[in-house]
């Protein structure tokens, strides 16, 4: 067998020599749909640009964002240089003044002192606020002209530990029903199955209720595994909200023949005026939806179909010129 010719990848140290400046040249580089993707799958956050340079009081944070599965305010700070205290006070001002639910920091190098402190506000905050910590990285690849960027997360938030924890407290809490517990049971291995599997999609943390969300990438839509222990029938579906007169879900509707042929699934469309949400589902009958012999395969009909759903409607959901939602 031959032996591979193989390039070599090399490190770009000087990242002003593609970013002059960082309001003009680098938060616009970081905000394009593209680049804020990267920023997503590292940080496992779902995330919409807002706005760039939003003021907070006599500050400007570089990027606002909003994390498409919980609706909460995300801050992005950047820049090219190692950080340094002053942007760390910012972060602090700005996750205090926009009442953020997370703040990313990306700079070409985290030193150890602002590692420890990102460290130490995650150890402090609540679960409700988390920080990130993220290094840009260039690297040159031998033969080709462009270089490619890399984020490595330096520090951040452990949410899964978390929100483990949290749904164990909230199973083992004694004002629970037998049936709020089973479903923070069932969430949370739910949950795990997802993160095995590494689908595309990210779960909303387990709670003890019939449904749960995963994000798809936009504000206003998620997608929604249910459980009906009553009538013996799990669902997922495309929930569509704040869409009081319809147009929205309409503008989905219209491909509906599109849509159920690429998913090669028969699914219930169900739209009323006024109401705050609505929804287009596939079911599926269960002998049991409590049963625990039975969730191996309820979850993993959930996952595929949730899966299928992501591939299918996020284009036309992101397609929509709809304005905000």
């Amino acid at each position: 067998m031959p032996t591979p010719q193989l390039g070599r990848l090399r490190r770009i140290d000087d990242l002003r020599k593609y970013w002059e400046r960082e309001d003009t040249d680098f938060t616009p580089w970081l905000a394009k749909p593209e680049n804020i993707k990267l920023i997503s799958e590292a940080t496992d956050l779902d995330l919409e640009v807002v706005a760039e340079e939003k003021d907070v009081g006599p500050f400007r944070a570089d990027i606002l964002c909003r994390d498409t599965l919980s609706g909460h305010w995300v801050v992005v700070e950047n820049q090219l240089e190692w950080t340094d205290h002053t942007h760390l006070g910012q972060i602090v001002t700005y996750a205090a003044g926009l009442d953020a639910r997370a703040v990313v920091w990306i700079s070409s190098r985290i030193t150890p002192e602002h590692r420890a402190a990102i460290d130490w506000l995650n150890s402090i905050a609540s679960a409700k606020v988390g920080f990130f910590a993220l290094e840009l990285e260039l690297w040159a690849i031998e033969g080709y002209d462009k270089p490619a960027p890399h984020f490595t997360v330096v520090a951040r938030p452990n949410d899964w530990q978390r929100a483990v924890a949290e749904a164990g407290e909230a199973a083992e809490r004694s004002d629970l029903s037998d049936l709020r517990k089973s479903y923070v049971e069932y969430w949370t291995a739910f949950a795990a199955l997802c993160m095995q599997r590494k689908t595309p999609f990210n779960m909303r943390k387990p709670g003890p209720y019939h449904n749960t969300d995963a994000s798809i990438g936009r504000s206003g839509f998620t997608i929604s595994p249910q459980l009906y222990p009553e009538s013996k029938s799990i669902c997922v579906s495309l929930t569509v909200r704040g869409d009081p007169q319809g147009t929205v879900f309409k503008a989905i509707m219209d491909q509906r023949s599109m849509i159920e042929r690429d998913l090669g699934m028969t699914l219930e469309w169900d739209q009323k005026p006024g109401r705050a949400q609505n929804y287009i589902t596939c079911a599926k009958d269960v002998t049991d939806v409590l049963d625990r012999s039975g969730w191996s395969s309820q979850q993993a009909w959930m996952a595929d179909t949730m899966t299928a759903f992501h591939r299918v409607f996020q284009p036309i959901v992101r397609g929509l010129d709809i304005g905000d939602q």
